[in-house]
């Protein structure tokens, strides 16, 4: 199916779900409409945006009775459980041993930290693996890079080179091998954490190392460097390639290898809505240089490798010298780690790194600005970024902000598969792909086989065993059949041969034994610059989280193989309670990306429910982005003005946008307040409409927002008229008055047109059309209409089509469709045409066909002016002629059925033909604000600057 907005038939309702323009059924006012007999309606959409928290949680079993929230007030993070509940303390027996406090500021603790840890060692010894505290007593500590002594570690050899990681030197803290072993910093009178660690050293210095240990904390902690690897200022001057940045006093810029760059609002201090973000990796030169104005390290000249948006002059900025390296706490082979009441302030890569773990546990991590600085950047890479991890993963009442990268990254690998022997079932598997890592299949792990274009899973294999070749490759044996069971507890049937299994080009394996059950839920992720969550496993479920202000999609829930290669796809999949605040790039992606990155078959992602969630304000492209997906529930959600930035592309521009999905429930849902000219609901091939089933929403069929159009008949005469904008000769015709009685302010709201100030506009409109009863049309036959406008200020724009006083027609054959024009221009049977009239400045006609909304067949007929921004009409059948009155202006067209055969046909043959007949008027003078800017006259009804482009909604005309 070729890219275009399809309509979505429901028998009985004739309801027309596709592109619908989604603004509420109860008009343009507020939010929720006023009933007395529905309590939800007494909670705003502002109210619930404004609360920090859920709203409240003594209602958790009210029911809503109309479209919208189930339940708003449990909608967000609960304030009680998100500032104080404790879920992963230090045991209550754990033998203590205190760190030694330094004896001075600045003095180094790296020795006194091993020597806790060999105390504690020692004491595990006598009491075989018996938990113990190392304690840390309020305070500062100061670890220095490279004063980790492996000589002073029991628990390591002195040659084992696995305390240092090739890249940023030692960590500060090595834990190997440990069990049953918690870092433990001290709480206030207030229960505040009063321990802070200060890591010194140069950018990227590493807090800690975890490796093959089992049952460790880090509870009570606060982490940050000592020398920031990031500069904090503002913008002084701009140009097309390069900015000047004045830092702030305590941001001398000590090292120009700058390789991100954000750009903030200068008053709200949140990352700039299409702002600058520009960094170095992987071969892409954004910066290419960073020099001092005149030897001060707060004045920097920043030249960068490509031109850059418009950046106004005291715009904040933050720049960074680290992007992904320098990680502060890495994690590797490990069992049961926790992270309970630990605050990171700052991390020149990713905060924590974990690969091949089995459970992780953070509650009250958080990931954020210092109180009490004017910092603007908390991280730089991913926050947390985990990969091949059994078990669980637990994110809970926990915080993220102001980071350059992802928020939270669970992540997989696909492997594929070389050298298959069918007879013995073995095969290598290889991971490729833009990272590192080399992954090790285990003994009894479970993969699922793919198929690398449809993306769906075709079979589940076993693994008896692995051996390495002599190349260093992975060997596996697959098991011969059996049942096996899913770390969600779902029940499998493994293959019995494989013989199914295919080549690297058209199978990959994923191991499912290694995607963990993710849950994050009570978590607040706001003013980001990249993803919040990016989940990339099965068995998901985020409820009562708050995601605000990030940058590029908030939620995404993907499976793609041809950027990093690290998915498993998604499958079983919650999303409830949750509130989505001006976020941009879309507010939750679930989709399947093929080989070619395209959307995978119906069915590759399954069983997904989003449920009782608030998105407002979300700012470009879609609320919900969803693709490749079957068995998929959206209920109860309230969708409260979306699409508030620019976007204006395909789905860009809809609120829902579904692409291969089947087995669809929509029922509950509510869209508010929504731009009249973007698309409610958009569907985009692949889609199996019989398997949708629509229930009670608002704000998403057509008919409910724009109701049935009217038909008005059109006077049939036998003569023509000059087209010379002189109106002598329509004295005494019988044509067709067209009544222009609707109006629509700049807001895209219905006013009053009675109160429009007496002398501001007027408008008559008057049509007719000429044809013989049959046979060719003659030249002379088609439509005519004159328009005399009263306007007590007159002004045209002639650098601009969209700005000033303007005359627009619009034409259609097509009296029923939904779409917009420019949708459905060049469908079979169909004519369309978008023509507008202005003055030139000096009382001249100057006429504009506008392409995109106008039949191609019929432009090319046309003499069209290429190079005028939306191609000014030169020459052609169509006529026109213009006039500056003394009291505003006139005009006169003819559109000939020589031209337009189908709709001149259509009206022969007694059909109808949709017309829409608009001024702007962009010099309203009133007192009243509500008159003070552009407004569109019109003959549909409301919002007319919308309705005029949509056919099903246009005024159908018939002879």
């Amino acid at each position: 199916m070729k890219n275009k907005k399809i309509g979505i038939k429901r028998s009985a309702l004739a309801v027309l779900l596709a592109a619908a323009l989604a603004l509420s059924a109860t008009g343009c006012g507020g939010g929720a409409p006023e009933r007395s007999d529905d309590e939800y309606t007494r909670i705003s959409a502002d109210t619930l945006i404004r609360s920090r928290y859920a709203v409240d949680m003594s209602k958790i079993d009210y029911v809503s009775g109309e479209p919208g929230l189930r339940n708003p007030y449990i909608v967000g993070a609960d304030g009680e459980k998100f500032e104080n509940e404790v879920k992963y303390p230090v045991p209550a027996s754990a033998h203590k041993i205190e760190v030694a406090a330094p004896a001075y500021e600045f003095q180094d603790s790296t020795a006194a930290v091993q020597r806790a840890l060999n105390e504690a060692a020692a004491y595990q010894k006598e009491h075989t693996d018996a938990p113990v505290s190392v304690k840390f007593p309020a305070g500062r500590f100061y670890l220095y890079q490279g004063a980790y002594d492996p000589s002073l570690d029991d628990t390591v050899n002195a040659n084992d080179p696995v305390y240092d990681d090739g890249v940023n030197g030692r960590y500060c803290v090595y834990l190997n091998g440990r069990k049953n072993i918690s870092f433990e910093g001290t709480v206030d009178a207030n229960g505040k954490c009063a321990t802070e660690i200060l890591l010194m050293g140069a950018n990227g210095v590493h807090f800690m190392k975890i490796n093959r240990c089992e049952n460790v904390r880090l509870v009570n902690l606060q982490i940050d460097y000592g020398d920031l690897p990031y500069y904090f200022g503002e913008v002084t001057e701009v140009s097309r390639y390069r900015l000047r940045v004045k830092t702030w006093a305590d941001y001398p810029v000590e090292d120009t290898g700058i390789n991100v760059y954000i750009e903030f609002d200068k008053d709200s201090n949140c990352i700039r809505d299409n702002g600058n973000h520009l960094y170095n990796a992987s071969g892409l030169i954004d910066i290419k240089s960073v020099k001092y104005v005149n030897g001060d390290k707060h004045l920097v000249d920043i030249e960068f490798g490509k031109i850059v948006s418009s950046t106004p002059v005291g715009t904040k900025v933050a720049m960074s010298t680290m992007k992904t390296a320098g990680n502060l706490v890495i994690v590797e082979n490990s069992k049961n780690i926790y992270f309970e009441t630990v605050y990171m302030y700052c991390g020149g890569g990713s905060i924590i790194l974990g690969y091949a773990n089995e459970n992780l546990y953070f509650n009250r991590f958080m990931a954020v600005l210092k109180p009490g600085t004017d910092r603007l950047l908390s991280m730089a890479g991913d926050v947390i970024h985990v990969e091949d991890t059994k078990g669980d993963f637990v994110l809970s009442n926990s915080q993220i902000e102001n980071t350059q990268d992802d928020g939270v990254n669970v992540c997989s690998h696909y492997v594929y598969p070389y050298q298959v022997n069918k007879s013995n079932r073995t095969a290598v598997l290889m991971y490729r792909g833009a990272m590192d890592e080399t992954y090790e299949c285990n003994e009894g792990d479970i993969l699922a086989m793919m198929d690398t274009f449809t993306m769906l899973t075709v079979g589940y294999y076993g693994v008896e065993s692995v051996t390495v070749n002599q190349s260093g490759q992975y060997v596996v044996k697959f098991a011969a059949g059996g049942k096996a069971t899913l770390p969600s507890g779902e029940e499998v049937t493994l293959e019995e041969d494989i013989s199914a299994v295919g080549t690297s080009d058209n199978c990959i394996f994923s191991n499912l034994t290694r995607s963990p059950v993710v849950l994050v839920e009570n978590t607040v992720i706001r003013n980001k610059r990249n993803r919040g969550l990016l989940l990339q496993s099965r068995n998901i479920t985020i409820r009562n989280c708050e995601f605000n202000n990030v940058v590029h999609t908030a939620v995404q829930c993907i499976g793609e193989m041809r950027s990093f290669c690290e998915s498993t796809l998604p499958r079983d999949v919650i999303i409830e309670n949750c509130k989505f605040v001006n976020c941009d790039t879309g507010d939750i992606e679930i989709a399947a990306y093929n080989n070619q990155t395209k959307i995978g078959a119906a069915g590759a992602i399954a069983n997904v429910k989003i449920v009782n969630n608030l998105f407002a304000y979300q700012q470009n492209k879609y609320s919900l982005y969803l693709g490749g997906i079957s068995d998929l529930d959206i209920s109860d959600n309230w969708f409260y003005r979306p699409q508030t930035g620019t976007a204006k592309v395909n789905f860009d521009t809809t609120a829902i946008c579904f692409r291969n999905v089947s087995g669809v429930k929509f029922d509950g849902n509510r869209l508010d307040k929504f731009l009249p000219s973007r698309d409610g609901i958009f569907v985009w091939e692949g889609v199996d409409l019989d398997s949708f089933d629509w229930g009670d929403n608002a704000g998403f069929e057509r008919k409910d927002v724009f109701g049935e159009s009217k038909t008005q008949q059109i006077a049939r005469l036998d003569s023509a008229v000059e087209i010379d904008a002189v109106t002598a000769d329509w004295a005494g015709l019988a044509a067709t008055d067209i009544a222009i009685d609707n109006v629509t302010n700049v807001h895209i709201q219905k006013l009053d047109i009675s109160a429009v100030p007496e002398g501001d506009f007027a408008a008559t409109v008057k049509a007719f059309v000429k044809f013989s009863d049959s046979g060719d049309f003659a030249a002379d036959d088609g439509l005519y209409f004159y328009f005399d406008v009263t306007d007590d200020i007159v002004s045209f724009e002639r650098a601009s089509w969209w700005a000033g006083d303007c005359f627009e027609f619009y034409l259609s054959s097509d009296t029923k469709s939904y779409d917009e024009i420019g949708a459905i221009r060049d469908d079979e049977g169909v004519e369309t045409l978008q023509l507008a009239i202005k003055g030139d400045g000096e009382g001249n006609c100057s006429p504009c066909i506008y392409p995109g909304r106008t039949t191609s067949s019929i432009c090319e007929k046309l003499t069209l002016d290429a190079s005028f921004a939306n191609s000014e009409y030169k020459a052609g059948d169509i006529k026109t002629a213009f006039k500056i009155t003394r009291t505003g202006y006139r005009g006169e067209v003819f559109i000939p059925f020589e031209l337009f055969r189908i709709c001149g046909e259509k009206l022969r043959g007694g059909d109808e033909i949709a017309m829409a007949f608009c001024f702007v008027d962009s010099t309203e003078t009133g007192g009243d604000e509500t008159w003070s800017k552009s407004m569109t006259f019109s003959n549909v009804p409301h919002p007319t600057s919308t309705n005029n482009k949509i056919p099903a909604s246009m005024v159908r005309f018939k002879v």
